[in-house]
């Protein structure tokens, strides 16, 4: 299923393990150590583990709940490059219906100052680490919360109202609520 974030990994107890380490030269068989105690004898689950703020990153996980990463494919990422942060926005929509999206924060926020809005519609997903938006064309969050500008990324409008004479009303009043909300804690200015 290529939705799952994880899958379940079974090492029989008797069955020879091979352990390899990164080196100069490349991958290299090692002579002991690095296998985990649990690899000859119990169950493993591998998951990808990402958030708002944290890139994706491959994880095994033994029999007591221990983490060991198996796989960084952007090591160092978030300290050589300007992240600006992402959090869950919550507020009433329309007929009183909780919505949820997420707001990536100007770099340089500071309290009490109004920043332009920029509303990108579609695929906001709360526990994925998504710098640029749903897709990474046509979609630039990142670079506009790090020139200054809120960006808020809509969910998916409800997979019920696809393609019916609704789903564009209902987005419209979704986002002019969302900027209502925005507008009204002072965060934002909607002429901007």
């Amino acid at each position: 299923d290529p939705a799952a974030n994880s899958i379940s990994v079974s090492f029989e107890k008797q069955a020879p393990s091979r352990v390899y380490a990164k080196t100069a030269r490349g991958w290299q068989a090692a002579a002991t150590g690095l296998a985990p105690k649990s690899a000859v004898s119990g169950q493993w689950q591998l998951s990808i583990e990402q958030g708002l703020n944290s890139p994706w990153r491959l994880v095994a996980i033994d029999a007591k709940g221990e983490k060991r990463t198996i796989l960084d494919p952007n090591p160092g990422l978030l300290s050589s490059r300007s992240y600006s942060p992402v959090s869950v926005y919550r507020w009433k929509g329309p007929e009183g219906t909780e919505q949820t999206a997420g707001l990536y924060w100007p770099k340089a926020y500071q309290s009490g100052k109004r920043y332009p809005l920029v509303v990108q519609t579609h695929g906001f997903y709360p526990d994925r680490f998504a710098p640029s938006g749903w897709s990474t064309s046509g979609y630039a969050a990142q670079p506009l919360a790090n020139a200054g500008y809120f960006v808020l990324q809509i969910k998916d409008p409800p997979s019920r109202l696809l393609g019916t004479e609704r789903e564009a009303s209902l987005a419209a009043e979704i986002i002019e609520s969302a900027i209502a909300a925005l507008e009204s804690e002072g965060v934002i200015e909607s002429a901007r």
